[in-house]
């Protein structure tokens, strides 16, 4: 049996301008969350150590994989916070603070956690990428209110 994902396109490559300089990226990678187990079931390379990767959970998986980034890299990640549990984002975080001197990251995310990385630029998707301050964003809004206040949110969720 053949397994395909589904084929879609961006409109990504609008918003990117290639700057040519003395530096290359040793490693590029492009994780796209959905596609993951797609991927590693098309290649056998994504076995970690004896460990297959279906014999890991979806987040250790995902851990394992940026174990494995290497320095000098150009990552881009659409929501690696998929299978992750807020524990495991932060180490993703580390993992990215550790890489990041040498290496670019180019994330999508819907996580606090990676949007509140001190030395990142947060562009806002909804306003032509235009830079966006942390607690200026929605995510932030909606987590803080949320986490405030859990019950009167979910009442004015659940009244109609």
């Amino acid at each position: 049996m053949v397994y395909e994902t589904y084929n879609s396109t961006s409109s990504l490559d609008q918003y990117l301008t290639i700057i040519k300089s003395g530096l290359r990226p040793q490693w590029k990678y492009f994780l796209r969350a959905e596609t993951f187990y797609t991927m590693a079931q098309a290649s056998s390379q994504y076995n970690f150590g004896d460990t297959s990767i279906f014999n890991l959970s979806h987040g250790e998986a995902f851990n394992e994989l940026f174990s494995g980034f290497s320095p000098n890299g150009l990552y881009f990640m659409d929501e690696p916070e998929s299978a992750l549990s807020p524990k495991s984002q932060m180490r993703l975080l580390s993992r990215i603070h550790s890489l990041a001197k040498n290496s670019q990251f180019i994330i999508v995310t819907h996580s606090p956690i990676l949007l509140a990385y001190y030395d990142g630029q947060i562009l806002n998707a909804d306003n032509d990428l235009k830079p966006i301050a942390y607690k200026d964003t929605e995510i932030y809004s909606i987590y803080r209110h949320f986490l405030e206040c859990p019950e009167k949110m979910q009442k004015h969720l659940f009244d109609d």
